[in-house]
């Protein structure tokens, strides 16, 4: 079982993502963007250039190998030129949430559970910063639905909904749909909170990436981006080294890391998380 999801990963050829276009709009932070050669820690590949990340507690990293296969899901313990890219903090107890910041400090993001069943989810990413403009924050009663006191917890508003994920799970399998915000579907439309149901809340989802998950241990996954044509191509992928609880992401250039590991993490169950659990063993 987990040597057919090992060969479905290493026989996956990466093909270059589209989001270091147009100012990164699509991402959800412009420096959580895998970058071309020259700008980010990367190893070649057959398609390209292949930004390799993995988690490390409550943080996720961009690494440079010292050995190992370019094209493969191996590694080393013999990584160097470690790069922060953000830490992951996760609060409440029932009504989990993880915060977002970058490497600097500053928060970027809000993750959070809308709908939550045993084998599936609806995770809202939120940002400060309105997805369009004339969004509407999510307004004060909804945020105390979610566990946010705007009152006690200032650092935490305003929040605007700017990606959509619904993951479906197995025991072994997952698949997860990932949309951004991009406008409202009717100007009348008035509700943009995110409440307990799977409903768009009159936004227009653009869809923006598809993930699915193999039966193996840990995690093994690849990530496929959706075309202007409504085809998709392979950006990413995530597995666990032998020997370690710690998930590896390797995408190629134009990519939205964060959007990938937030995937990544409701594939496996951890849907309030980017990176906050996954040091307790979680995936």
């Amino acid at each position: 079982m987990g040597n057919a999801a090992t060969k479905k990963l290493n026989e996956t050829d990466l093909v270059d993502g589209t989001l270091h276009r147009d100012d990164c709009s699509k991402a959800i932070e412009k420096s959580f963007v895998s970058k071309p050669a020259g700008q980010q820690t990367h190893q070649g590949g057959r398609r390209g250039v292949v930004t390799k990340i993995k988690n490390k507690g409550k943080t996720w990293v961009v690494y440079e190998e010292s050995g190992g296969s370019k094209n493969t899901t191996t590694t080393t313990n013999n990584n160097k030129n470690e790069t922060l890219l953000w830490t992951a903090k996760s609060k409440g107890m029932i009504k989990k949430r993880s915060i977002i910041d970058d490497r600097n400090q500053n928060r970027v993001a809000t993750i959070i559970i809308a709908n939550k069943g045993m084998m599936h989810c609806t995770n809202w990413l939120c940002r400060p910063v309105p997805a369009f403009e004339g969004q509407e924050k999510v307004t004060d009663e909804m945020l105390q639905q979610i566990g946010i006191d705007s009152t006690k917890d200032p650092q935490e508003v305003p929040l605007y909904p700017f990606a959509k994920l619904v993951t479906n799970r197995t025991m072994t399998t997952g698949k997860c749909n990932y949309g951004i915000v991009t406008g409202k579907k009717n100007p009348d439309t008035t509700t943009h909170d995110i409440d307990n149901d799977d409903e768009d809340h009159g936004l227009i989802i653009e869809p923006l990436y598809e993930g699915e998950k193999f039966p193996a241990m840990g995690i093994k996954a690849i990530f496929q981006q959706v075309t202007s044509t409504g085809t998709t191509v392979p950006v990413a992928k995530a597995f666990m080294p032998a020997m370690s609880f710690s998930p590896h992401v390797h995408a190629s250039t134009g990519v939205d890391l964060l959007a990938i590991v937030t995937m990544g993490y409701a594939l496996v169950g951890d849907e309030s998380s980017a990176g906050a659990l996954a040091g307790a063993g979680v995936v």
